[in-house]
């Protein structure tokens, strides 16, 4: 009977780790108008580029949980004087992978609108979204707030990150237990008929 409830004790353990849930992984991309076509704006010595993020959120370690949706890169030489951003948009796009039975692959984007001049040393430069939240699948993306100051390359490298928030359901849709967690679970409900059946005996 020890030994048993032993073997018990260990399989209800291990039943949350197999039916943790499963990861996300998503990718972004940006391109401006003008030129189009590309994540680069401007030309040397004056150019903003916008490098992709991305990456993987585990909805049960943090619901929502901060990602990275990627980061303008400034880079303005001494001397060149301004780059001026006024009129041109960048197109933030969000790819997210599929993962069968739990999240479908898909895209979205925001849309930021920039303005304002970037030096080397100085930046009163912004980019403004529209909209601030997106949903693929079951899954949303969410800026904290619409605008964003691109720092100069004297701030940070020059380097502005967008920090994105991601939030899905606690149960992914169309979740289906693995095999090996209702093996795991059907363990359990055996031996608690076991126990029950001994205990009246």
């Amino acid at each position: 009977m020890k030994t048993f409830s032993r073997i018990f004790a260990v399989a209800l353990l291990a039943v949350p780790a197999v039916l943790a849930t499963p990861l996300l992984t998503f990718t972004t991309s940006g391109e401006f108008t003008p030129p189009g076509g590309t994540n680069v704006y401007g030309a040397p010595p004056k150019t903003l580029t916008f490098l992709a993020g991305g990456g993987t959120v585990d909805f049960g370690e943090l619901d929502p949980s901060n990602a990275n949706f990627g980061t303008f890169d400034a880079d303005i030489a001494t001397g060149s004087g301004f780059l001026n951003v006024t009129g041109a948009t960048l197109t933030l796009t969000i790819m997210q992978a599929a993962l069968p039975g739990y999240w479908t692959a898909g895209s979205a984007s925001f849309v930021g609108t920039l303005s304002g001049l970037i030096g080397h040393s100085a930046s009163n430069a912004t980019v403004t979204f529209a909209p601030t939240t997106v949903t693929i699948d079951s899954v949303t993306y969410s800026l904290p707030h619409d605008t964003f100051l691109l720092v100069p390359p004297t701030t940070n490298n020059g380097q502005t990150t967008i920090q994105g928030i991601v939030s899905g359901p606690s149960t992914p849709t169309g979740f289906t237990p693995e095999p090996a967690s209702m093996a795991l679970m059907g363990l359990g409900l055996a031996g608690l008929g076991l126990i029950a059946r001994r205990r009246r005996a």
